[in-house]
């Protein structure tokens, strides 16, 4: 009711954005191109370039999102310029077919249908569109955070999440996958994915542990059989220091490497990265097992330092050697609270000295609305 009424009476259509040249535009504050003063890396726990410390307010593109027509790229990547915003993460490009959430129809994303999920081949239109964006948003100051692994396999008879990590088939394939993309020379900015200082993050795997099929977060390490946790941490281990190997030696990726979030992946894992990530949300709609969606509808500014306050967890989780970023965070919708998810996130941002904040999702189609 609150709502309408503030509608009524005071109309702001966030997705609009500021004007161009108008008081709220910050554009100025981002200067281009991104990758101008070389490759990002860590020094003392910090993102910096030659220019010095390097700190991102960023947005997720989503599936669909990724693969705007070009002058919707253009409109785009302006508008993420007056917003403020300095680096986009490329987040669930690779399913095979097309990409659906929630209430969407699907819409095609990068790779074609094959006879399986392992059968893929880039679609070249789709491909274009996604380096064109790319080309857009690096010539505003905009940097990338690219996904490889997300979703490709996830409809995979009897695949769940934490197989990609030790099924040799799937691994070959996420290798392949990488290797066609990152090698793969932009026409728009005449470099390689891999030699692009525009592209600052590679994440290897989207929120995937192999302790995700047994509840990593249900005190599961805490619980488990000595040597069979032992067995599943130095397998995870094994599979993420050999796609790190791959992608540095083999490939020769020069931006920055990560593994997989922190709420999926123990941190004795991830460790062995220069930038440690995580997903968080407040009061998320879950299912719990059943068909229909359960909304709980609370401040979390009630319920700060509690037990499951998202913030107050990632505040363990940044060290003083690795640079820390929060890939994706939200209140997602319908919450009565929105209003106070970047206010919250952006202090936890400051006091905890993270290096980047990526609110979920900016987009998740390919076609923007009206306002764009």
């Amino acid at each position: 009711m609150l709502g309408a009424i503030l509608a009524a009476v005071f109309p702001f259509a966030v997705s609009q954005g500021p004007a161009a040249g108008s008081v709220a535009d910050v554009s100025a504050l981002t200067t281009g191109p991104a990758g101008a003063h070389g490759f990002v890396r860590v020094e003392g726990g910090r993102l910096v370039t030659a220019e010095g410390e390097l700190r991102l307010s960023g947005a997720n593109l989503t599936g669909p999102g990724n693969f705007p027509s070009k002058p919707d790229a253009v409109r785009l990547a302006d508008k993420l310029m007056r917003f403020g915003i300095n680096a986009v993460r490329l987040h669930y490009m690779d399913p095979v077919g097309e990409y659906a959430n929630f209430m969407m129809s699907g819409e095609p994303c990068l790779c074609a249908k094959g006879t399986n999920d392992l059968d893929f081949a880039f679609m070249p239109e789709q491909l274009d569109k996604l380096e064109f964006l790319v080309a857009e948003l690096k010539k505003r100051g905009i940097y990338v955070d690219l996904n490889l692994h997300v979703g490709r396999f996830h409809n995979r008879l009897g695949h769940r999440k934490g197989e990609t990590l030790y099924n040799p088939e799937l691994i070959a394939s996420q290798k392949e996958y990488a290797r066609r993309l990152l090698n793969h020379v932009n026409p728009h900015t005449g470099l390689a994915w891999k030699d692009d200082p525009a592209v600052f993050l590679v994440e290897i795997a989207n929120e995937d542990s192999i302790f995700c099929p047994f509840g990593y977060e249900n005190n599961f390490i805490k619980d488990a059989d000595a040597a069979f946790k032992t067995f599943l941490m130095e397998t995870e281990r094994r599979y993420y220091a050999e796609m790190k190997r791959f992608l540095k030696n083999e490939v020769g990726v020069k931006s920055l490497v990560t593994g997989s979030q922190l709420c999926a992946s123990p941190f004795e894992v991830q460790e062995m990265f220069e930038v440690t990530i995580d997903n968080r949300y407040w009061c998320h709609p879950e299912k719990a097992g059943g068909p229909e969606w359960t909304i709980v509808d609370a401040p979390l500014a009630d319920y700060a330092n509690g037990e499951w306050d998202p913030l107050a967890m990632m505040a363990k989780e940044k060290t003083a050697d690795r640079a820390f970023l929060v890939t994706e965070y939200g209140h997602p919708y319908p919450a009565s609270y929105g209003c106070e998810t970047l206010p919250l996130l952006g202090a936890a941002a400051v006091v905890g000295g993270w290096s980047g904040i990526f609110p979920y999702s900016f987009s998740h189609r390919s076609a923007p609305k009206p306002e764009y």
